[in-house]
């Protein structure tokens, strides 16, 4: 993202404001190298984790989420559609009390995204917590 000191294109300064847009660029960046993908098992072999945030999160964990509808992925712009609704879709997810996310970085990822000033780190943590849970630990 863009440095102290740096001028700033207005590209950047939209995807560093932009929590939707940053995610999706930081993971389409680690997939571009990767295109086209066939499938997902075809893209597993191939990479092991995802980067985001500095938190290296395996690819198996979004196993669950990826259908086979989503390939074949052809190019950037296939790509970017879909990694797009992806980020939208768990951004919206983990604003619901009923959504269970069990995996620290991406709780911490999500958390992140989510904040009301875009681009600047909570310096205290922001926890999701199923309210249900909540209730029964009191």
């Amino acid at each position: 993202m863009v440095k102290k000191g740096e001028k700033a294109d207005i590209m950047s300064l939209i995807i560093e404001q932009n929590s939707q847009a940053r995610l999706t660029y930081e993971i389409a960046c680690q997939l571009e190298p990767h295109l086209p993908i066939e499938s997902y098992e075809q893209l597993s072999e191939k990479l092991d984790e995802l980067v985001i945030d500095n938190r290296r999160l395996p690819l198996e964990m979004f196993a669950p989420y990826v259908g086979n509808d989503l390939f074949p992925i052809k190019n950037a712009e296939d790509l970017v559609r879909h990694l797009s609704g992806g980020v939208r879709t768990a951004l919206s997810l983990a604003k619901s009390p009923s959504t269970q996310i069990r995996n620290p970085e991406a709780l911490s990822i999500l958390a992140s995204a989510l904040q009301e000033q875009p681009g600047k780190r909570s310096a205290t943590p922001i926890l999701f917590v199923n309210e249900s849970n909540l209730q029964s630990r009191l």
